[in-house]
């Protein structure tokens, strides 16, 4: 078996923003896994343990925005909907 490379550690923080755009917040790493030949990550407070999630869905977070709320975030790293053809 080869070993993947993963970008993040286990003890490692990220931000979470769904395949929507929608943020989480900041996620603490317990496990990694893959799926499908890609590195995939188990965090802490999953309400779905059982199902790992993609590399691409983290943003390795800035230190300012340790102190950022949920919105925060979201206004900083997640979809806003004048992102997409001009739409409120």
């Amino acid at each position: 078996k080869t070993v993947m490379n993963h970008k993040f550690a286990v003890g490692d923080k990220a931000i979470f923003v769904n395949d929507f755009g929608v943020v989480w917040g900041i996620k603490t790493f317990i496990a990694l896994d893959e799926r499908s030949g890609k590195p995939t990550y188990h965090y802490e407070g999953s309400d779905t343990p059982w199902y790992s999630v993609d590399e691409n869905n983290f943003i390795t977070p800035e230190p300012e925005d340790f102190s950022l709320s949920r919105e925060e975030l979201q206004a900083k790293y997640g979809f806003k909907p004048t992102d997409y053809f001009g739409c409120y």
